[in-house]
């Protein structure tokens, strides 16, 4: 039986065929499947992607499968008993004893972490490591506050300086901590503004924000639930869970162990650590060129599809119309997913996505000339965000 990694390139070869073979006003769409999947796009001469319809069409969709944690430095010379590329993978492989090395320390990490005590009942020692060493939050009880001043302050410092916007979110969490207790709501409408203050921050801004404030948004925006993150404290007082600040170098197979060279954060010298395996815990990878899903990499390899500059996803137009390689919006090919986060940072969550869902829907019902019938959201995130991803 072949795979889809062995027909990818025979499936595009075959499209270059019927493409040389006819006249060049001649639309020809080629869809691969593969056990009722699709693996592959191929655009007509016309230079447009497959269109089931003359006017708007949606199509694709599952563009985001395969989207596992990059692949760590030295994995590649372990087995797979002593790395774990899919952390999912590792429900129910744990071994009472064994020493496990999360590489990563947010939410991934923390469901891995707390499979693995249960599995085992508590008999695992588990070692994390990232760059910043941060455990994500305790979610709570809050309140979404209306903060009409707040908003517009915020809006216009995010066309200036992005230590201007930290600042003011700071003090903004200070003051909502002294007067009701809980910085959460501060989050919460930081969140509502994402995508209008990601699209006004300048390229050079968006990259200082990930490189030096994004693991400090990631752990005060993506929170645990009470009782796991009570269950995650409780295994990390015990000592079962130890949390550190690094940079990890280089994995090798030391017999049936692992040694794993590391850096501790602010240090020069190389520290070590033998574990029985590694997981790979640092969460989705955005850098669609490193994407594992067929789809995704026929409609990179046809320029169809591109990654946006800072490696966050896809680059998008309007209503999320794919931009191909030569910088056109295409006319019938829309994205929704996660990818989005390259154009509105906030794209994972259901609030926002559906928001992306009725846009899109909108949008292409006006295009076949269909009434639309408004659904009002009763999610506080969701109504807030509707104006922002009209913009």
């Amino acid at each position: 039986m072949k795979t889809a990694d062995h027909m990818e390139p025979n499936i595009m070869k075959m499209g270059v065929r019927v493409r040389k073979g006819v006249r060049k006003t001649t639309k020809v769409t080629i869809i691969a499947l593969m056990a009722g999947v699709a693996v592959a796009i191929l655009v007509g001469c016309s230079g447009q992607p497959l269109s089931t319809r003359e006017k708007g069409t949606l199509i694709g969709g599952g563009a985001a499968a395969g989207l596992l944690g990059a692949a760590l430095r030295g994995s590649e010379k372990l087995s797979a008993a002593q790395y774990l590329g899919d952390p999912w993978a590792a429900r129910g492989a744990f071994r009472a004893g064994e020493t496990l090395l999360a590489a990563g320390t947010g939410l991934t990490m923390a469901d891995v972490v707390l499979a693995a005590a249960e599995a085992t009942a508590g008999a695992v020692s588990v070692h994390a490591i990232s760059r910043h060493g941060l455990l994500p939050a305790a979610q709570s009880d809050f309140r979404h506050a209306e903060e009409g001043h707040c908003r517009a302050q915020l809006l216009r410092l995010a066309s200036g300086p992005l230590r201007q916007l930290a600042r003011a979110v700071r003090a903004l969490a200070q003051e909502q901590e002294l007067r009701v207790g809980d910085w959460r709501e501060t989050i919460a409408l930081v969140r509502t503004l994402a995508p209008m203050l990601w699209q006004r921050l300048a390229p050079a801004e968006r990259q200082r924000f990930l490189r030096h404030l994004r693991a400090y948004w990631d752990v005060h925006r993506h929170r645990l639930p009470q009782e796991s993150w009570s269950n995650l404290n409780a295994l990390r007082c015990s000592g079962a869970l130890r949390v550190r600040a690094g940079r990890m170098l280089d994995l090798e197979s030391a017999g049936r162990q692992v040694r794993v060279s590391w850096r501790p954060r602010g240090q020069d010298g190389v520290a070590t650590l033998l574990v029985d395996r590694v997981v790979n815990c640092t969460g989705p990878d955005y850098d669609v060129r490193n994407s594992r899903d067929h789809l995704m990499r026929s409609l990179l390899a046809q320029g169809v599809a591109t990654a946006d500059p800072l490696n966050l996803g896809l680059l998008t137009a309007e209503f999320g119309a794919l931009v191909d390689a030569s910088g056109n919006t295409a006319r019938n090919l829309y994205y929704i997913g996660p990818m989005l986060r390259a154009k509105y940072w906030e794209s994972t969550a259901v609030p926002e996505l559906r928001l992306h869902a009725e846009q899109l829907a909108r949008h292409l019902t006006a295009l076949a000339g269909v009434p639309w019938r408004q659904h009002r959201s009763a999610h506080p995130i969701a109504a807030s965000q509707g104006s922002a991803l009209m913009s």
